[in-house]
């Protein structure tokens, strides 16, 4: 449940049985490679808030800009976690079941 560092939300979400099939949002990212992880709400604040200047270098490599929505590792409750909207940086939580973008982050 932290809202400030999604590496240990990941190693959490690790050490549960089955965590591959139950959380297929870590799954994926962790299946970036090592140190990839699914960031926490305030981090993903932070790439909200430099989003302009990631979306230009995106766009510059050919890849796909930010969506509107993306899931962050902070779960809320039990059957939500929250999200950021790209476009506002509002925060909402969300039913874990409903389907919306991820982003992988790494330090460096």
């Amino acid at each position: 449940t932290s809202t400030i560092d999604g590496m240990y939300n990941m190693q959490e979400i690790r050490s549960l049985q089955n965590w591959q099939n139950d959380y297929p949002a870590f799954a994926w990212c962790a299946s970036l490679g090592d140190g990839w992880y699914l960031p926490a709400l305030d981090e993903l604040k932070v790439v909200y808030n430099k989003s302009e200047y990631i979306n230009r270098t995106l766009k510059a490599k050919g890849k796909k800009e930010f969506g509107v929505w993306y899931w962050s590792s902070t779960q809320d409750d039990r059957v939500s976690a929250w999200g950021v909207v790209m476009r506002s940086g509002g925060t909402y939580g969300y039913n874990k079941n409903r389907n919306h973008y991820v982003r992988a982050v790494s330090a460096f």
